[in-house]
């Protein structure tokens, strides 16, 4: 094995290593905000949550009258819960599919009792984080950077064994 065939299989394992871990780490950026989402409650119940300031987002499970579905709710009994819609926020789909009602922003710590309704039979709704289009960016960024990485470790690998085998002339 000449010193060329092994730097090239070393840099295609290298290669290899790295687009494998960076597309492992593109999924678990990508599935990360529905992991942490707290338990759903049932259409009609109320779901009383402690959150940090900041934005979080309302998600429900099936929409499929989504316009239909209404969510009301308080933080700190009594500022009444003001959901706002956006055209670039993003439902989640890992566990299991979760649909943007809307979201909205805390100033500071707090108690919200949130409670939605709607003719979805088995509807269910809970909280979590605004997952915007800009933030599913770079998640795919990172996949398609991988598996270009990826590509180019299995090319140099392939080129390394087919540089070891003797040719028969």
């Amino acid at each position: 094995m000449t010193t060329r065939t092994r730097g090239a299989r070393t840099v295609g394992g290298i290669l290899l290593a790295l687009g494998v871990v960076g597309v492992i780490g593109a999924a678990v950026l990508a599935m990360a905000p529905g992991l942490g989402l707290p338990a759903a409650e049932r259409f009609g119940s109320a779901l009383t949550v402690d959150l940090p300031a900041g934005e979080h987002a309302v998600y429900v499970t099936p929409s499929d009258e989504w316009g239909s579905i209404s969510c009301t709710g308080s933080i700190d009994e009594g500022e009444e819960l003001r959901l706002r819609t956006g055209m670039t926020q993003q439902g989640l789909f890992v566990p299991e599919r979760w649909d943007a009602q809307g979201s909205f922003a805390m100033q500071e710590a707090g108690t919200l009792v949130l409670s939605c309704d709607g003719p979805v039979a088995e509807g269910r709704f809970t909280i979590g984080p605004v997952v915007g289009l800009v933030g599913l960016v770079g998640p795919v960024l990172l996949a398609v950077l991988s598996i270009v990485v990826l590509t180019g470790g299995i090319v140099l690998l392939v080129v390394a064994a087919n540089r070891r085998r003797p040719s028969n002339k």
